[in-house]
């Protein structure tokens, strides 16, 4: 539901994404945010929504760095 609320939002609320290396097809965008640690807690959080999580999944994995995996392996 998350997500077609998101697609559906206009423009203007649409954030900049970065850019997906892998070219897949996700459920979900990745988050803008870039901070590792923020990203990490997002992912762990039970209470979080699985759209914001999944999120979070998708900006580590897009880093493509060791601690961004370090990040997803405790998720």
């Amino acid at each position: 539901m998350e997500r077609i609320q998101w697609l559906c939002g206009s423009q203007q609320d649409k954030e900049k994404l970065p850019t997906n290396p892998y070219a897949s097809v996700d459920p979900a965008p990745p988050s803008s945010e870039q901070d590792i640690e923020s990203l990490k807690h997002t992912l762990t959080n039970g209470e979080a929504s699985l759209f914001a999580r999944y999120r979070a999944m998708f900006a580590l994995r897009n880093q493509a760095t060791a601690e961004a995996a370090m990040a997803l392996a405790e998720g």
